[in-house]
């Protein structure tokens, strides 16, 4: 099963993502080498990051949306958090089932 997703703020200073960004011509150290052997995935290609956010939009229907914030409010954890909560597992599950 793959790895999980932290989904706890980086604890890195900004002074360190930008040194970390700006070091794409040095060698990755070889504890950050991912594990590309078996499969060839995007997410396991040298240079993607973790700690690099990217947005994606969503598109919703009314009824859905209003039962995301709604969920959002009662459990005080924000709609992007509770969008990735339920997506990771499956996103897991499908590249489980495709490998």
């Amino acid at each position: 099963m793959a790895k999980k997703m932290s989904l706890q703020p980086p604890t890195r200073t900004p002074e360190d993502f930008i040194r970390d960004a700006n070091r794409h011509d040095e060698p990755v150290p070889q504890a950050e080498v991912r594990d590309t052997s078996a499969h060839s995935l995007p997410w396991n290609e040298p240079g993607v990051r973790q700690d690099v956010i990217k947005s994606v939009n969503l598109r919703l229907d009314e009824p859905t949306l209003l039962k995301l914030k709604w969920v959002s409010e009662k459990t005080r954890i924000s709609q992007q958090e509770l969008i990735r909560l339920a997506l990771l597992p499956y996103l897991d599950g499908e590249i489980a089932k495709l490998e």
